[in-house]
């Protein structure tokens, strides 16, 4: 477990500024996922970045031993051509995953792209 986790209320930040970066999340929970009454913000500002995880980036869920819910933001920003070791996640898209979970890879800055609604006109994965 790795790489912008949160778990049994609390809230993590993962924010990384730039550079050509490899994030491998194993079999565990990682790469801006929440669970149990959690929040997770997941950020990567620049860079070529290569995204090892098959059940893809964003996921919340599981949030039996509190009840409520939990919420998973992950974003890649900067439009450089990034790899990811899934379908469900793509560069230039967006996709809403179950239990509150939010996945986009952005052609630029996440400010500008929500403040303008660039991000709406990416194509969503379903």
């Amino acid at each position: 477990m790795a790489q912008g986790l949160a778990w049994d209320e609390c809230v993590t930040v993962f924010d990384d500024a730039e550079g050509d970066d490899t994030y491998q999340g194993g079999g565990g929970f990682s790469q801006g996922a929440s669970a149990h009454n959690a929040v997770c913000l997941f950020r990567d500002r620049g860079g070529r970045d290569s995204y090892d995880y098959a059940p893809g980036q964003g996921l919340a869920g599981g949030n039996d031993y509190h009840g409520g819910t939990s919420l998973s933001f992950f974003a890649d920003e900067g439009g450089a051509e990034d790899a990811y070791g899934t379908p469900a996640s793509r560069n230039g898209t967006w996709r809403l995953r179950p239990q509150y979970g939010f996945f986009v890879d952005l052609p630029g800055d996440c400010r500008e792209a929500f403040r303008s609604g660039l991000w709406k006109e990416l194509p969503r994965v379903e």
